[in-house]
C-alpha cells in the first residue's frame, strides 16, 4: 500500500503530461478507482483546472466520466459544476461528438 500511495505521489507531478496519453490515462483512471481518497481529491482537482477541453478530448474524456463515477460527492458536485454551470453549457456538453 505504501509503495503505491508514492507511485500515485509521483504520478501527480506529472498528471498533465498523463492526462490526454493513450496509456497514461489508464494509469490514471485506476487511481481513480482504487487510489486512496486523498489521492481521488488530488486528481479530480487537476481535472477541474481544464475540465471543458479534458471532456472534449477522446482520450481524456474517458478519465472525466471516470471522475464522476469514483470521486467524492464534494469532488463530484465541483467537477460537474465546473463542466456544465447552468443548462446552455449542459446541453453543448451532451451535443458534443465525445463529451
Amino acid at each position: 500500500a505504501n509503495q503505491t500511495a508514492e507511485l500515485l505521489d509521483e504520478l501527480l507531478f506529472q498528471v498533465n503530461g498523463l492526462l490526454r496519453h493513450p496509456f497514461g490515462n489508464f494509469v490514471l483512471q485506476a487511481a481513480l478507482e482504487h487510489g486512496s481518497p486523498m489521492h481521488r481529491t488530488r486528481l479530480v482537482r487537476c481535472i477541474i483546472e481544464d475540465a471543458d477541453r479534458l471532456a472534449r478530448h477522446r482520450i481524456s474524456s474517458n478519465l472525466v466520466r471516470k471522475a464522476l463515477r469514483f470521486s467524492s460527492s464534494v469532488d463530484r458536485e465541483m467537477l460537474a459544476q465546473t463542466l456544465a454551470p447552468d443548462a446552455q453549457a449542459m446541453a453543448n456538453l451532451s451535443r458534443h461528438k465525445i463529451g
